[in-house]
């Protein structure tokens, strides 16, 4: 799980496309990861607004994409600008 992969050495770029086991609790788990630059989250349906906030903070990424989230609102634009 997201849990295994966080626990890679060097892990700076991660794709995890399509995937309905991707949620909130999941972004908390990637925010963690120190030196995660790029992460893409496209059409991981699971996700809310409250998973982009957690990601917004992660201080280390440059690069997030969430395209095909059904589950964000507005809020998640303001948060992430």
């Amino acid at each position: 799980g997201v849990a295994e992969l966080c626990k890679i050495p060097g892990l700076i770029k991660l794709k995890l496309l399509a995937l309905k086991s991707i949620t909130d609790k999941s972004c908390e788990q990637l925010a963690s990861v120190s030196r995660l630059q790029l992460l893409d989250l496209t059409v991981c349906t699971q996700i809310t607004d409250i998973g982009v906030a957690v990601l917004a903070r992660a201080l280390t990424l440059s690069s997030l994409t969430l395209s095909g989230l059904r589950n964000i609102t507005d809020a998640s634009v303001v948060t992430c600008s």
